[in-house]
């Protein structure tokens, strides 16, 4: 009987530690989700919302345009052909 609890704890123990393992990769991969896309997406957008902001007449429409691409291109799988069908 004292087996079957040793087996027991060292079981739970075993499912315990792949546990914390499994949420600190998944920890990680968000950490270098968003440093790789969603502070430079962050960073341009507030730099064309700048620039929409400065600017008026004919440049007004380039960096809204510049602004929808951006958007776009945060779309995988659909947002290459949208971006080559604006141009």
């Amino acid at each position: 009987m004292t087996e079957t609890v040793a087996e027991e704890m060292t079981e739970s123990s075993y499912i315990a530690m792949h546990g914390i393992i499994l949420l600190i990769f998944i920890f990680m991969i968000l950490a270098v989700f968003c440093v790789k896309v969603l502070v430079p997406f962050v960073r341009e957008r507030s730099y064309i919302k700048t620039e929409i902001n400065r600017t008026d007449g004919e440049e007004l429409y380039y960096w809204k345009r510049e602004l929808k691409k951006l958007y776009l291109r945060q779309i995988p799988f659909f947002g290459k052909m949208i971006l080559k069908n604006m141009r």
